[in-house]
């Protein structure tokens, strides 16, 4: 009898001892994901387009089409939230500018404006890039207008600049050296298109700000950044170039 009691209790123990256990597992699920943002639509992915107009401007020769797209971020947090109203707000501007006219002389003038968008997750990032492309007939297009914004899918708030370099990078250091090598590869490649001016080259990295870099991580998982080229010859100008570090 007293051998069969031990039994019995030695089952029970184990029993006790799983169940514990399975407790203990699913408690610590909780806590690691209870700062972990949900999406707010469960069938769609992290980032699509809400809403999308075209407009057709222009005629005969001159006839081209604008795209607006609105980028909706799908994750429930109180800086995405923030993010998304201002992302309405730019892309109802961006319709607003999309407009015709017509002067005394019956001659017609278009106002347009394009705004599109490409994003990428890579390791519980999302990078969002957006594009908006002004301009008006006689005038041509003006330079394009970007805008990044890196998301911590695990938490739901936004990363700036610096704290991209440091997950991507081991010190500033490095970074600046990978940044500065791709600025000196692409004038170097620029060389047969215009006459080659150290003083561009020196500006173009004199004007990067880390705090205020427009840097994001692509499809390949590398570090892409967008710069503005100093150019001081006719045939460059200014010039809006994409730079990808190894």
């Amino acid at each position: 009898m007293k051998h069969k009691t031990k039994v019995i209790l030695f089952i029970g123990i184990i029993i006790m001892t799983i169940i514990a256990g399975v407790g203990t597992y699913h408690l610590v699920l909780h806590i690691e994901n209870r700062g972990v943002p949900n999406k707010i639509y469960e069938d769609r992915d992290y980032i699509f387009t809400a809403d999308r107009e075209v407009f057709n401007w222009g005629e005969d020769d001159w006839a081209s089409t604008s795209v607006v797209e609105r980028p909706f971020i799908n994750l429930d947090s109180e800086a995405i939230n923030e993010l998304n109203n201002r992302l309405e707000a730019l892309f109802d501007d961006s319709v607003s500018t999309n407009e015709t006219s017509t002067d005394e002389e019956g001659h017609r003038w278009w106002r347009f404006s394009g705004l599109e968008y490409t994003w990428f997750n890579n390791d519980n990032i999302l990078s969002l890039v957006i594009t908006r492309q002004d301009g008006a007939t006689g005038g041509g297009g003006w330079l394009p207008t970007h805008e990044v914004h890196n998301i911590n899918r695990r938490t739901g708030e936004l990363l700036t600049s610096r704290e991209l370099i440091d997950l991507k990078f081991t010190s500033t250091t490095e970074f600046q050296t990978n940044i500065n090598r791709a600025i000196d590869n692409y004038f170097e490649n620029q060389r047969e298109w215009s006459e080659f001016r150290a003083g561009d080259l020196a500006t173009t990295k004199q004007n990067l700000n880390l705090d205020d870099l427009l840097i994001y991580i692509n499809r390949r998982g590398n570090v892409s950044v967008i710069i503005t080229a100093e150019w001081s010859d006719s045939y460059h100008g200014v010039g809006i170039v994409t730079l990808e570090l190894n």
